[in-house]
């Protein structure tokens, strides 16, 4: 097993091509027991999407969650041997309304710091959801 990611051809034409992530060490089938010796049987991750863009200047992060889905992550969990529970997109829309509109209560170098802070503990919830449920979030 090697690390990868598919992505998209730049052709245009579908195909997809295989990228080795040196970061990620490869590893083989009694590496892969040791490494997931704690996730109960059948081997099932959850994927839960964080679309948040409000703790930095980039327009589009938020798309993130379903440009990874739409690439193929899913389908690539499961061709590892992996049940995959799609938790879908957390909806962070609620978070900015009420939201005080003031930098004020924010930190000051730090971009919209109760929202974001606000967004994290909501995902840190659902990951412990997950874990508690015998997924690997």
């Amino acid at each position: 097993l090697t690390s990868s990611s598919s992505l998209g051809g730049s052709s245009g034409k579908g195909e997809a091509y295989r990228v080795h992530d040196p970061m990620m060490p490869t590893c083989d089938e009694d590496d892969r027991h040791r490494l997931f010796r704690n996730t109960p049987d059948p081997k099932t991750v959850s994927v839960i999407g964080a679309p948040m863009t409000f703790g930095q200047p980039f327009v589009g992060t938020d798309h993130g969650p379903k440009l990874l889905r739409e690439a193929g992550l899913l389908s690539d969990l499961s061709s590892l041997g992996w049940r995959v529970n799609d938790v879908s997109d957390l909806d962070f829309d609620l978070l900015a309304h009420g939201a005080p509109s003031s930098s004020d209560y924010d930190a000051p170098n730090a971009r919209h710091s109760r929202i974001v802070g606000r967004g994290c503990q909501i995902l840190s919830d659902v990951v412990e959801d997950e874990l508690r449920s015998g997924r690997f979030p």
